[in-house]
């Protein structure tokens, strides 16, 4: 059953640009390497401050992800951290996009 269940987390987070653990995908010097896996959405609230949109997997409505901006336009990129329920499954930084379940993620 924990098989189909990291499946179905690894399927989601593809979905939602291919998020990957904070530790390997986030710039050192960005404030988003402070967000680690397992951390609580009020957790990362207090890290990145609010986030712009949330997007919710169709599938199974539980797993979400958030855009959070940094920098203004026509420079600004997002950080995407992907939740299972309330804890951070995976995060990517730099993106050029708004996180959307099924859409570019940029």
């Amino acid at each position: 059953m924990k098989h189909a269940f990291f499946i179905g987390i690894s399927m989601a987070l593809t979905a939602c640009g291919g998020l990957k653990p904070a530790d390997t995908t986030v710039p050192k010097e960005s404030r988003a390497s402070l967000v680690t896996q397992g951390m609580t959405q009020n957790q990362v609230g207090e890290i990145l401050g609010e986030f712009q949109r949330e997007d919710f997997d169709p599938s199974n409505g539980y797993s979400s992800c958030r855009s959070y901006r940094y920098d203004a336009p026509p420079n600004a990129r997002y950080v995407h951290v992907g939740f299972d329920g309330e804890l951070v499954s995976g995060v990517a930084d730099g993106k050029v996009g708004l996180c959307i379940y099924g859409g570019d993620v940029g």
